[in-house]
């Protein structure tokens, strides 16, 4: 999480809006907001996951959505 965090500041070229335990001890969410208010989300699990073949906890891209609004007219 904190390579990923360094990572997309510097991409970003801006330090997240919030980076905070969302379940203390269990998940950590780094959110950063880009250019018109769009916000970007990193998510980590502290706890180990089961032997299972997929598990949200494992390392990886788990989800990822984009929102496209368009302007009124």
């Amino acid at each position: 999480m904190a390579a990923s965090t360094a990572w997309y500041s510097r991409l970003f070229d801006t330090s997240p809006a919030l980076d905070e335990d969302d379940e203390p001890g269990a998940v950590h969410h780094a959110v950063f907001t880009l250019d018109g208010g769009t916000p970007f989300g990193l998510r980590t699990h502290s706890d180990s996951p089961p032997q299972a073949s997929f598990d949200e906890r494992n390392t990886g891209l788990d989800h990822i959505a984009f929102e496209f609004f368009a302007p009124p007219s």
